[in-house]
């Protein structure tokens, strides 16, 4: 239900969008389109929330069931519907002037990955490895020059600001500079199907435990209602890129028990349904295995390369695919898929 109002709240923004400019690829190319019919949607002169607000809103979302949900049929590309200003944008300054201008900027160079994967994804059916390639070369390119920049930027704000060194919000922005340095190192490899290549960041994965560890704490101690709920992508999909990523198991068991432990909704992603496919995400890999199993003991034959859901909504369950991929040269081709149902 969630996924089917987000489809239509994007459809919206498009045809907004559509009415005003030419909209604009996730390279920055114009491409052209036919003249909107004169019964398109208009912003409203007196809007009840901001387009830009809205726009922001379904961005998050958007990449959110891009993550989830494997052949959407609809994705916000255009860099047009971003409106948004204060922050949302390339350009990153020398040092932030606040916590939210921080997270605006660090939301933006994760979107503008996706969105640029997504394209290359739908420029052709099937996708062309070459372009592939060269995609994912430009992400990394982008991805990396302004995650450097922005933690200068970060760093140099909390120099200014030593008091916040204990804020939740700045630990959820060194958790998720953390998880985004893992996936732009990895995305230069690329279309590899070997899996060892995560096992050189386990010095990262155990920052990224010990971060949510920190939340939970400070949570802990602050008046608010439980369970959390909150609209944006917070410690939960990074948990499970640690779950799924690192195979050392004493870091990997300890993520999935923060996960547990913490009952929150977090977008798309409630942290107990999602901890119950992680945990057979372990379980599948480590079947066999003396406890605590080492990296050494998992070699990439018997390591999961990710999963796809389906959801049955009349049945209340959900159909997840764990796949693993054989190791080979080239792009990752077809592998093993074990197929399980969850009830919620």
């Amino acid at each position: 239900m969630a996924l089917s109002h987000i489809n239509g709240g994007v459809k919206i923004i498009e045809e907004i969008a559509q009415t005003s400019s030419t909209p604009v690829t996730p390279e920055g190319s114009e491409i052209s389109t036919p003249s909107p019919p004169t019964s398109s949607l208009e912003v409203s002169q007196i809007p009840y929330v901001p387009l830009s607000t809205l726009s922001m809103i379904f961005i998050e979302f958007d990449v959110q069931a891009a993550g989830l949900i494997s052949n959407r049929g609809r994705v916000l590309s255009a860099r047009k519907f971003d409106i948004p200003s204060n922050g949302y944008g390339p350009d990153i300054p020398p040092v932030f002037k606040s916590i939210d201008e921080a997270c605006l900027a660090l939301d933006f160079i994760r979107t503008h990955g996706v969105r640029m994967l997504d394209y290359a994804l739908r420029k052709k059916s099937p996708p062309d490895m070459a372009d592939m390639r060269v995609t994912l070369e430009l992400i990394h390119s982008f991805s990396s020059i302004r995650l450097k920049q922005w933690s200068q930027a970060f760093d140099a704000f909390l120099i200014k600001n030593p008091h916040l060194i204990n804020d939740r919000g700045v630990l959820m922005l060194k958790l998720h500079r953390a998880s985004m340095g893992v996936n732009t190192a990895v995305g230069r490899i690329g279309l590899i199907s070997d899996e060892t290549c995560f096992d050189k960041f386990l010095p990262q994965f155990k920052v990224m435990v010990e971060l949510c560890e920190k939340i939970i704490d400070v949570e802990a101690g602050m008046e608010r209602p439980r369970p959390i709920f909150c609209l944006d992508t917070g410690m939960v999909i990074c948990l499970f890129g640690v779950i799924s990523k690192c195979r050392d198991g004493e870091t990997r068991w300890k993520a999935l028990d923060l996960m547990m432990k913490t009952d929150r909704q977090e977008g798309l992603y409630h942290s107990r349904l999602v901890g119950r496919v992680a945990k057979r995400y372990i379980e599948v890999e480590e079947a066999g295995l003396a406890q605590p199993v080492l990296v050494s003991d998992l070699p990439n034959e018997r390591r999961l390369a990710g999963l796809e859901v389906e959801f049955d909504h009349s049945r209340r369950r959900g159909t997840v695919l764990f796949i693993r991929r054989p190791l080979v040269r080239g792009p990752p081709g077809p592998g093993e898929i074990i197929e399980e149902h969850f009830e919620w």
